[in-house]
């Protein structure tokens, strides 16, 4: 008895030193979880092996053997949590290598195929997500459920095209072009930095200011982001906010809802634009779109041959023609371009994009990846 006693009271004394280092330590050290974490599991295992030496030895009991043959518990990801991670972007501090294209089924306008082969070479090369109109439905209704009914209810088929691209970038990132963008050169300088982590595009200002009488505007034929980004965050946050607009494609999800969203979002920014995380990017036109589409130039120039009536911004786009001596030609003008625009224009005024022949996207891009097969 008297032994037993003796071992009561040890183990009572170094209990009570333990849980005093273990609570000296907590409130003189850094909060890290991590040491603070590790700490708890040495405190816990040096209890549990007082206990079992001491009262196992008094009176070894079921209790005792049931808490040792208890199984472990094992947090285990389904199969469909584990296959979006294996493709999904792991860190949000670069933009992935990730190219999102979409159509309306896996059967292309032939027109488009230059276009999409001119994507192949990319060092490193980039992971393809080909996302038709089906496979866009089953992206929102999976990772935007609250968005679905107003996706689903857009009149216009171009607003559907318009705002899958805006949540694609939000969840996994990476870049997102239209089907007539033709990479010129290699993206890497902007994937593989930190400094920014969204890029959008813009029309050159000639455009917006003779046609469209605005002094400039972001474009989203080409979008560039990392996942989890805050503006793309907000932009996929505010197409409710616009959806009225619809049928006017331009204003409820295409590039005016993109500028008017920008605005608003520099304006009263909901994080710190100082954070690459948080500001986007405008690039320069030449950037991303360096030509003007090759139908708009006789119109251009009858209107810059009398400038009297034009406003004063239309007025400065026709001088910064003149400066260039009106040079349209892509090798010229495009020589430090990443990509520029086909101006196909599928859907959109006179529809140019014709359909005489088709190719099937499987045979032009091999190795695509499909949502709900090779990644979630």
């Amino acid at each position: 008895m008297r032994l037993h006693m003796s071992r009561l009271l040890a183990a009572s004394f170094l209990l009570t030193m333990l849980c005093f280092v273990w609570l000296f330590n907590t409130l003189h050290r850094p909060s890290d979880s991590s040491v603070v974490n590790g700490e708890k599991l040495v405190v816990a295992k040096a209890i549990e092996h007082i206990v079992r030496r001491t009262f196992v030895s008094l009176a070894p009991s079921p209790a005792v053997n049931r808490l040792e043959a208890a199984p472990t518990k094992t947090i285990m990801k389904t199969k469909t949590e584990d296959s979006s991670r294996s493709s999904a972007p792991v860190s949000s501090n670069r933009i992935p290598y990730i190219l999102h294209q979409t159509w309306i089924t896996d059967t292309i306008p032939a027109t488009y195929v230059p276009f999409v082969k001119s994507w192949l070479p990319h060092n490193p090369p980039l992971d393809y997500y080909y996302w038709t109109d089906a496979k866009s439905v089953q992206f929102v209704a999976k990772h935007y459920p609250h968005l679905l009914a107003m996706f689903k209810g857009y009149k216009a088929h171009l607003n559907r095209a318009d705002s899958i691209r805006y949540m694609l970038l939000h969840h996994y990132g990476g870049v997102y072009a239209d089907m007539d963008m033709m990479r010129l050169r290699d993206l890497s300088p902007l994937l593989n930095s930190t400094q920014e982590l969204c890029y959008l595009s813009q029309e050159r200002y000639e455009i917006t200011r003779l046609y469209w009488g605005l002094n400039s505007s972001v474009m989203n034929a080409i979008m560039l982001s990392s996942p989890g980004h805050q503006f793309m965050e907000f932009v996929v946050n505010s197409l409710p906010k616009y959806a009225h607009h619809s049928p006017n494609v331009m204003e409820s999800t295409g590039p005016f809802f993109l500028q008017n969203v920008y605005n608003e979002f520099v304006r009263s920014p909901p994080c710190r634009l100082s954070e690459p995380r948080c500001r986007c990017a405008v690039a320069d036109p030449y950037l991303f779109m360096p030509q003007i589409d090759p139908i708009r130039i006789p119109n251009f120039r009858a209107k810059c041959s009398s400038r009297g009536g034009l406003a004063s911004n239309a007025r400065e786009a026709c001088s910064m023609l003149d400066k260039i001596n009106w040079q349209n030609d892509i090798q010229v003008i495009g020589k430090n371009s990443y990509t520029h625009h086909g101006f196909l224009h599928y859907g959109f005024e006179n529809q140019r994009l014709k359909f005489s022949s088709e190719a099937d996207i499987g045979s032009v891009r091999q190795g695509k990846k499909i949502f709900g097969v090779d990644f979630y």
